[in-house]
């Protein structure tokens, strides 16, 4: 059995998932971006057979599971070819690296590349996660200042949210609280639109890991951080301050139900969703991240996820794993 790993070489979150495979399979780590230090990446068809994959000179035959994770996200810049060409290198990388994610249509995928792609639409995401069940915070995501500024009237309170996957050069932007009765700038959302969001208060904030039916629920926060002039309300600004915490939780049955079913219409196998439990005992849905972080919750909280994906990969069932609210 051979299980491929398509990210970046070096991965943290790779060893604790291959320490539960069997001694008989193969895992095969493909970082495309080590194709210009020669790893090589080809695909072959012949008018009788089917399509065959080989890297580094090696055919990938019987391929039981692909991980996606995190492979390096190039730049022209950086690739080692004269500038004029560096557009070009990378256009040819990414539709090679696109070739690779179409392949093994029978193997396991944790998840499917396009699965991901398409889920990472953030108002597609609220629009699947309302018509599920779930409860789902007004929002307004936009580019216009008029009704970005309308939104925040309303509400008097909300919170604002980077709706770009990747932050400015040396910054983290973190979801931040901002009130109407403050001088507020909306001209710069030509150029950055963002995610207004109602502003909740929560009495605790989820971290739910998903894998296929099985569910990892934990408790996330941290302390205060100071950001002077800056409301921050985001539980990640407390992981490099080191006062992040998690413990495993419970959640109601119909949540967990609720999140399985989300994966499921969404083509996916894994999933890190974001909730806010509210003082009133609801639960909000915020997002879920398709191919989100986990390890920092599987360290924190000894919660088998990296159990969980690897029986996944090689179709194994994890048993007894419950986060269940109910006895």
């Amino acid at each position: 059995m051979r299980i491929v790993v398509v990210t970046a070489t070096g991965d943290v979150s790779v060893p604790p998932v291959a320490q539960h495979f069997t001694s008989d399979t193969e895992l095969v780590v493909v970082d495309p971006a080590r194709t210009f230090d020669g790893q090589s990446l080809s695909f072959r068809l012949t008018e009788t057979g089917p399509a065959v994959v080989s890297h580094c000179g090696t055919e990938l035959a019987d391929v039981h599971g692909v991980w996606y994770r995190k492979p390096l996200v190039l730049r022209a810049p950086s690739l080692p070819v004269p500038a004029d060409y560096q557009e070009y290198a990378l256009n040819g990388w990414e539709a090679l690296t696109r070739c690779l994610m179409s392949q093994f249509p029978d193997a396991v995928w944790v998840s499917d590349y396009f699965a991901i792609q398409r889920s990472q639409c953030k108002a597609r995401q609220l629009a699947l996660a309302k018509s599920i069940g779930f409860s789902v915070p007004d929002t307004l995501m936009t580019s216009d200042p008029r009704q970005a500024r309308e939104f925040v009237q309303r509400l008097g309170t909300c919170v604002v949210k980077p709706l770009a996957a990747r932050s400015p050069k040396g910054s983290v932007l973190y979801t931040t609280r901002i009130t109407a009765g403050r001088p507020l700038n909306f001209d710069g959302l030509i150029a950055d639109p963002v995610i207004f969001q109602a502003c909740l208060e929560p009495a605790r904030e989820l971290r739910v890991t998903v894998v296929g039916d099985e569910v990892f629920a934990a408790e996330v926060g941290g302390g205060e951080e100071a950001f002077p002039g800056v409301d921050v309300r985001d539980w990640r600004a407390n992981a490099g301050q080191g006062t992040f915490w998690a413990r495993e939780t419970s959640m109601p049955d119909q949540l967990q139900a609720h999140c399985v079913k989300f994966l499921q219409a969404s083509g996916l196998n894994f999933g890190a969703f974001d909730f806010i439990e509210d003082h009133n005992g609801k639960y909000w849905f915020l997002e879920c991240n398709p191919n989100g972080q986990w390890l920092f919750i599987e360290d924190t909280t000894g919660m088998p996820i990296s159990a969980a994906i690897a029986g996944m990969l090689t179709r194994r069932t994890l048993a007894n794993h419950t986060t269940s609210e109910q006895p």
